[in-house]
């Protein structure tokens, strides 16, 4: 059994894996919340761990202390992976789009894999093993906030929801800004990617899929655990 983290700016999720099999999953705000479910992973000899981080660097420290019965590894470009970075700047490639594409690499079919977080990461992973580059968008909440905080009057909406085009709101007129176009800009990149690679395939994956997810239901694979699969697959890699 072995240990996946994923630490974000504001949570922290966590996989346990067995072999290839995801057996345990959760999310904690801080490190400290993890007191429990370490006492019960030392028990059960978990034996390896790995992490990516995009938060502080003293959440980094904090969960090496805590989980102290093994040797976590921190996951960065200079990694050995299972996939070969075809990309000019690989130092600048962010470990989540790293993980994600190991997540979605099949052998058998490219792959783009489309991660909505706080931005929108478009990562095309190809048959033979490569990563192949990219696209990076703002998020859902992100076009939101920009909208409010480069104009005078519009207002900042906390809450996300789907509405109907065309809008009899400014509130919802704004809202088509969020998901809608998110989900136009989604299909026109999975043409693009379609034109490419034939016969390829699609996943979806990160915090926003549960907006998106039924808007393009008939052009992508849902897959909320990409991050943490592709961690234990690099993880696994090692012990190769």
């Amino acid at each position: 059994m072995q240990l996946t983290f994923d630490i974000g700016n504001s949570r922290i999720k966590f996989g346990v894996f067995e072999g290839s099999s995801l057996v345990e999953f959760g999310v904690v705000e801080n490190v400290s919340q993890l007191g429990d479910y370490a006492s019960n992973w030392r028990a059960a000899g978990v034996s390896k761990g790995i992490y990516s981080s995009v938060g502080k660097p003293g959440v980094e420290m904090d969960l090496t202390k805590k989980i102290d019965f093994i040797k976590l590894i921190k996951l960065t470009h200079e990694t050995p992976l299972p996939l070969k970075l075809d990309y000019k700047t690989p130092n600048t490639l962010g470990i989540d789009r790293i993980a994600v594409s190991v997540g979605g690499f099949s052998g058998d079919v490219d792959t783009m894999v489309i991660d909505a977080g706080s931005c929108i990461t478009y990562d095309v992973v190809s048959s033979d093993g490569f990563y192949r580059g990219g696209a990076i968008t703002p998020g859902i909440k992100m076009r939101l906030k920009a909208m409010h905080h480069f104009t005078a009057r519009l207002p900042l909406l906390e809450d996300v929801k789907n509405v109907n085009f065309p809008s009899k709101s400014t509130n919802d007129c704004m809202q088509l800004a969020g998901v809608d176009s998110v989900s136009h800009e989604m299909k026109g990149f999975i043409a693009e990617f379609n034109k490419i690679y034939k016969n390829g395939r699609v996943l979806l994956t990160g915090g926003d899929t549960v907006y998106l997810a039924e808007g393009l239901k008939n052009h992508i694979f849902a897959d909320n655990f990409l991050q943490l699969k592709g961690l234990n697959e690099i993880l696994n890699y090692q012990s190769k």
